[in-house]
């Protein structure tokens, strides 16, 4: 077995050295992968079996047309090509070249047959495809993530929701549903709600802000 531990930079800091010390002793003798997100750990922490680590850099063109080749191929595979070549520039590299981005691209272009000139418009792809698994009817969730979305940009002018704000918002959030009585607060508590928003994975924790 190879033992998979994801997020280490979520848990609570000061227990990081305890659950390395405690993973040593329990699955002693088997592989395993710890990952974390660029910014590291706050706290020292001393991980005595670490045989090398790995970082996810963004793709380079032939990075991004390779894994492309995976997928599609002929004619399909050249569009593809052509439309991604032209997309940087509405799009942006900085985007088009980070893999889940890419593969949300990929997705895209696999249902819709072209790549938008939006960001936006290959979110909300992803997003009503991660709604589908859920059991709490789409328009309700849509109806949260939009107002969390409102509160960011309009009402506090936000490109980006700093991570010492982001809780604050959700629970302002789900304050604001549950006062006008919105069926999502009446099928889940604050914590399911944010636990929710975490799941869906659209608001991605990255260098400090969301």
């Amino acid at each position: 077995f190879i033992f998979l531990f994801d997020g280490l930079d979520e848990m609570l800091q000061h227990d990081t050295q305890t659950f390395i010390d405690e993973i040593s002793t329990v699955i002693d003798g088997y592989s395993f992968i710890l990952t974390t997100r660029s910014t590291g750990l706050n706290i020292e922490t001393v991980i005595p079996s670490l045989n090398y680590s790995v970082s996810i850099q963004p793709l380079s063109y032939r990075s991004a047309f390779q894994i492309a080749e995976k997928t599609f191929q002929g004619k399909e595979l050249q569009i593809f090509y052509d439309e991604y070549r032209q997309r940087l520039s509405s799009i942006g590299f900085n985007f088009l070249s980070l893999p889940f981005s890419l593969s949300m691209t990929i997705e895209f272009y696999k249902k819709n047959k072209n790549i938008p000139n939006k960001i936006e418009d290959i979110l909300e792809n992803w997003i009503q495809s991660k709604i589908k698994v859920n059991q709490i009817p789409s328009q309700y969730i849509e109806q949260a993530f939009s107002l969390i979305l409102y509160k960011s940009k309009i009402e506090k002018n936000l490109f980006s929701i700093p991570k010492d704000s982001f809780h604050e918002i959700i629970i302002e959030c789900y304050d604001e549903l549950s006062s006008s009585n919105s069926y999502i607060t009446k099928c889940l508590n604050l914590n399911e709600f944010v636990s929710m928003i975490s799941h869906y994975e659209i608001l991605l924790l990255e260098d400090d802000s969301y």
